[in-house]
């Protein structure tokens, strides 16, 4: 497995995956395409993604935006892995290898929200606060 940036022509697959991910709701998939498209698109702040490859198959993404509340601050979003693929370790490489970009680029802080903060937790990541009954923000240092 390696991961490299994510290619344009890597979009589908990666929303491919997230239909897998979240079958019910499809407002994730229409938005995740917009975001997706939006590290090729000009802009003062530009999202950053990252793709894991498996015999040149996409097996899952991952993405990172410096934050404009403070340029000391990124956000984390859309980590997610193809099913048959979970648990072996691929989202944690991602997140891990985001954090050292991350700390290349001066960041101080990243930010998430997941429905899964025990994952989080292991990476150093810790909750702040709810922002829904199935979400939590969390907060990490790089």
């Amino acid at each position: 497995m390696h991961i490299r940036a994510l290619r344009k022509q890597d979009i589908p697959a990666a929303l491919k995956i997230l239909k897998e991910n979240y079958p019910h709701t499809p407002l994730y998939v229409r938005r995740a395409r917009h975001e997706l498209g939006a590290m090729f698109e000009p802009g003062v702040v530009i999202p950053h993604y990252i793709v894991a490859i498996e015999s040149k198959k996409l097996i899952g993404f991952a993405g990172i935006c410096p934050s404009w509340m403070d340029y000391g601050f990124s956000t984390l979003f859309w980590v997610n892995v193809d099913p048959r693929f979970q648990g072996a370790g691929i989202g944690t490489k991602m997140i891990k290898l985001l954090m050292r970009q991350a700390k290349k680029h001066k960041m101080k802080y990243i930010l998430l929200t997941t429905t899964r903060p025990a994952f989080y937790r292991h990476l150093g990541f810790r909750t702040l606060m709810p922002t829904s009954k199935t979400y939590k923000l969390m907060i990490g240092t790089v």
